[in-house]
């Protein structure tokens, strides 16, 4: 009786960790344009639950739940060989290292919780809804500082200042591939929506690194399109 309760409570513990990471997951989405220091907190608080579920979920077992039977696990095996390598037989290995943890470290624990929250039902259409929300959220506040602006150049969403290509070149194919290819007409029309208030403050901001990352991303995401192949977008 008592050990039923226990794998009650660790099952329960394990699914409030799950919805948690994705609340942790849709505040980073929100949060990363306006505030390092909130972003960060974010992929903190998702890391943490992400690990927390695997353990009260799987057990012993967790560590080749979460490594070994992600999609991605054999590129991130040749991922991370390739870079201990490099940082090994490098100039200098303890610099190496500091930028390798610092950084790609990160995006290594980025894909794991994508596959994470790919593998649930409903939770990468969620993540697609969030992404598009962001950028009305961006698009909305970029215009009507611009409007107030009087004709400067746009790098401004509700007075803070945004570093627009790195977001249109991820918002504005999003917004496109919705609009277009989505099934549901609800979401093409936040699709629409989106790329309506965004292509302005890709005009507006006239980055030429947004015009061509927004421009590659388009003509790639139709060419395997029409090729019938899948996209997996995260």
């Amino acid at each position: 009786m008592k050990l039923g309760k226990l794998e009650m409570l660790l099952k329960g513990i394990s699914l409030l960790a799950e919805k948690a990471v994705f609340l942790s997951v849709c505040f980073f989405i929100f949060s990363a344009p306006y505030s390092k220091l909130l972003s960060k907190r974010a992929f903190i608080f998702s890391v943490f639950f992400w690990f927390l579920f695997f353990v009260f979920q799987y057990k012993k077992s967790f560590a080749r739940e979460m490594f070994l039977k992600t999609l991605l696990f054999k590129r991130f095996v040749f991922f991370l060989s390739a870079c201990f390598i490099s940082a090994i037989f490098s100039i200098n290995p303890a610099h190496s290292f500091e930028v390798f943890f610092n950084r790609y470290f990160c995006f290594f624990l980025i894909f794991l919780i994508g596959d994470f929250l790919g593998r649930k039902k409903y939770a990468p259409l969620q993540i697609a809804v969030i992404f598009l929300l962001s950028g009305l959220f961006l698009g909305i506040g970029a215009l009507n500082d611009y409007y107030y602006s009087h004709g400067e150049r746009l790098v401004y969403s509700f007075g803070k200042g945004i570093f627009f290509s790195q977001y249109l070149t991820m918002y504005l194919p999003l917004s496109m591939v919705i609009m277009f290819f989505a099934d549901g007409i609800k979401l093409r029309i936040l699709g629409s929506l989106s790329f309506l208030l965004l292509y302005p403050c890709l005009v507006l901001n006239a980055s030429r690194m947004a015009w061509l990352g927004s421009a590659f991303s388009v003509v790639f995401v139709f060419f395997f399109k029409q090729r019938k192949k899948f996209l997996i977008l995260f």
